[in-house]
């Protein structure tokens, strides 16, 4: 009897141990899993963004650098009428700072999470499509005229198949420049991914074909987006010394702003952008995030908000160049 219980008291021990053991490396790869997601989802989030303003600015044979494409007021992004996306043609980025408040007027975006910022990103689609075939009387298309006959930079931008007819470079009547779908994208942070969950969000608001916008949620636990706009400065060329005319640019940021009072020719001035995600793990740690984060001026201190927040967080920054707009500013 001694002998058994002194078995069973072992094999307690030993199965104690084993399940301490156990416990911990559960709780060691939830924790490497909660990283993984985390640093993918911030790498992700990063690299839409950053793709989508690689192409900004991008409206095929338009150039947008004369100043005759600065409109007179900020435009509402989420305008998808024909005179407003024709206004808005030449602002390749724009955006809202935090310290501002959404305009009343955008009414594509919604549950915005407060002090983020929003960006939108205006080009067309690289692939033309077939007119009139592919158009429809709610899309919105540009078409630029390649012919030699007719006046520099003469566009259209339409939804009717029967307005995109000016012509293509043999200036025949019947041959037709090509047509290009334009895209207008909306980037802000949302409180919530589905109605009341609290998870905080990147979403994107999208102009569709049908001329509406419609929002998608792109990556859970982006909790933060900061932007800072590289303007470029009016003056002679870096390089050659030689005067910059007509509202072109030199292609380099000179000032860097957050833009809570930009104009429209600051944004048209855009040649750069700087971009700032916070992100945020999806299910809470052990641990008290007791760190200050810093996104662009910003000092972000989780737990003044919440004292009890237990999630963890990593920033990303990314600086990225304005490829079309900066590279039609750069004399040769």
């Amino acid at each position: 009897m001694i002998e058994l219980l002194v078995s069973m008291a072992v094999g307690l021990v030993l199965l104690a141990g084993m399940s301490t053991l156990f416990i911990n490396q559960n709780r060691t790869q939830a924790g490497l899993d909660r990283t993984a997601r985390l640093i993918e989802n911030g790498r992700y989030a990063m690299q839409v963004i950053a793709g989508e303003l690689q192409v900004a600015g991008y409206f095929g044979e338009l150039d947008t650098s004369p100043t005759a494409f600065i409109p007179g007021t900020v435009p509402n992004a989420c305008d998808a009428s024909i005179a407003g996306l024709s206004d808005a043609i030449g602002m390749h980025v724009q955006g809202i700072d935090n310290s501002q408040s959404i305009p009343v007027d955008w009414t594509c975006i919604d549950d915005v999470r407060p002090g983020t910022d929003v960006l939108v990103i205006r080009r067309v689609h690289s692939v033309p499509a077939n007119a009139p075939t592919d158009v429809n009387n709610a899309t919105p298309y540009l078409q630029v005229s390649l012919c030699q006959d007719d006046a520099e930079n003469t566009y259209r931008l339409d939804i009717l198949p029967s307005q995109l007819n000016l012509r293509d470079r043999t200036c025949d009547a019947a041959s037709r420049a090509q047509v290009r779908r334009v895209r207008v994208e909306i980037y802000f942070v949302a409180q919530n991914n589905d109605a009341g969950d609290g998870i905080p969000t990147l979403k994107r608001a999208v102009l569709q074909p049908t001329g509406l916008f419609a929002t998608e949620a792109l990556v859970e636990g982006i909790e933060n987006l900061q932007v800072e706009y590289g303007i470029d400065d009016y003056g002679p060329h870096p390089l050659t010394g030689a005067p910059i005319l007509g509202g072109l640019k030199d292609g380099s940021p000179e000032t860097w702003s957050k833009c809570d009072l930009c104009t429209p020719e600051d944004f048209w001035r855009t040649a750069a952008v700087r971009v700032h995600l916070l992100a945020r793990s999806l299910e809470p740690t052990p641990d008290i995030d007791t760190k200050t984060y810093q996104l662009a001026e910003h000092m972000i201190t989780p737990t003044s908000a919440n004292p009890n927040d237990r999630f963890r967080r990593q920033v990303y920054s990314q600086f990225v160049r304005l490829n079309n707009p900066a590279g039609r500013g750069v004399l040769p």
